[in-house]
């Protein structure tokens, strides 16, 4: 009998040899691949800026000319925020003391985010910010800390030239650019602004997209003082006004300041100026007979953290104990108002004059005066000269607070 042939390689049956295992030589993700883990700390960062050709403070989407904008991203070329954070400031925790409006410069602003702190990160930070932003101090602080809830109260200053301050011609308005104040128009300016000391109703005072009651606390405020000075800087006389408050509105301490010195311009009995201002804060749709001063003029002195700080000394348990706004810090701050804040708003005024054109060409003292002496009614005067209710557009929508 004839025995069966070994199946062939091409058989079902045939088993192909044992290939030999490949070893695995792969070495992972690329070492560009791989992103850098940073180990992150809850801070406190104290930071002083010049806000003139920006859109304000806070971060914008596709617009990098903020402030926020400027700082967030030195932060990442400095490798204290991750690729994986950029651009992304919740994930971060990212909050902040005050938010300044187009233009509103600040000599001692806060944010708290978390962050890497390897190396030398203040000045690897400050490296890639231009001059007119400077990182001051970074202070480590707890997981529950917030910028904007931990803060007790704001300092703001307003500077604008002392020509502003003369008695005008309602029926008349000359601006002369020339004049020297006296002293009497100085404390007729300080008798106004006494009036916004105190709890009062400032609905008239900020921007709102809708009308609110009269009696609404929502734009209440609490102001704890306000005072001016001359000052003369650089060759030029001006007043310098302190604003400290808990919380300010959008555009509030430009028209508080752009009433107090129309007020101020007319010179009417202190009586009957007094009663103004009390139906200022009393009666609503009078946006339209409240000027806003400029911009540039305005600048966030010191944010307040008595309270935080005293706790702070207070719990034994916290063995790291460092103080926001030390001795040093502030004394940073005040070192950078003076060089860029104060010469900025001096400078400016003295190339461009933009507050003798605000003056000349927004401001319609005729119409204001009628208004404010009974010569025409409210209705009228708004029915000629609507008042503006309408939506912010993005890179106006900041708010002093």
């Amino acid at each position: 009998m004839k025995r069966s042939e070994a199946p062939t390689d091409s058989s079902p049956f045939h088993l192909p040899e044992t290939q030999p295992k490949k070893e695995n030589t792969s070495e992972g993700p690329k070492e560009e691949e791989k992103k850098e883990r940073i180990k992150k700390f809850k801070v406190a960062v104290i930071f002083s800026y010049v806000g003139r050709g920006y859109f304000g403070l806070m971060y914008l989407n596709n617009n990098p000319k903020t402030i926020e904008g400027e700082i967030e991203n030195a932060m990442y070329k400095a490798k204290c925020i991750s690729e994986d954070n950029k651009h992304d400031l919740k994930k971060v925790g990212w909050s902040r003391c005050a938010r300044t409006d187009k233009g509103v410069s600040a000599a001692n602003n806060l944010i708290s985010l978390k962050m890497g702190l390897d190396g030398n990160y203040i000045e690897r930070i400050n490296s890639f910010l231009p001059e007119t932003i400077r990182i001051q101090d970074v202070v480590k602080v707890s997981h529950s800390f917030n910028a904007k809830t931990r803060v007790d109260s704001r300092t703001y200053e307003y500077i604008f030239p002392s020509y502003a301050i003369q008695k005008i011609d309602s029926e008349h308005p000359e601006i002369n650019v020339e004049y020297n104040p006296q002293q009497e128009d100085i404390d007729y300016f300080n008798s106004v602004i006494s009036n916004y000391v105190k709890t009062h109703n400032f609905q008239n005072y900020t921007f709102n997209t809708k009308e609110t009651k009269a009696d609404s606390k929502s734009n209440n405020r609490y102001i704890i003082s306000m005072s001016a000075q001359l000052v003369q800087r650089n060759g030029l006389n001006v007043i310098a006004v302190s604003i400290h408050g808990q919380s300010f509105m959008l555009w509030q301490i430009r028209r508080m300041i752009g009433f107090a010195i129309v007020l101020t311009n007319f010179r009417l009995p202190i009586e009957q100026m007094n009663e103004i201002m009390k139906t200022s804060f009393t009666l609503i749709n009078w946006r339209s007979v409240i000027p806003t001063a400029p911009a540039h003029g305005l600048f966030l002195d010191q944010c307040h953290f008595g309270n935080h700080n005293e706790r702070l000394q207070r719990d034994t348990s916290n063995n790291s104990k460092t103080n926001i706004n030390s001795e040093e810090t502030l004394k940073k701050c005040m070192e950078f108002k003076e060089k860029y804040i104060w010469n900025d708003i001096i400078n400016f005024e003295k190339e461009e004059q933009p507050f003798a054109k605000y003056m000349k060409e927004q401001v319609n003292y005729t119409k204001i005066y009628d208004v404010l002496t009974g010569k025409v009614t409210l209705e009228y005067y708004n029915s000629i000269h609507k008042p503006s209710i309408q939506t912010l557009s993005p890179d106006e929508e900041q708010e002093e607070n």
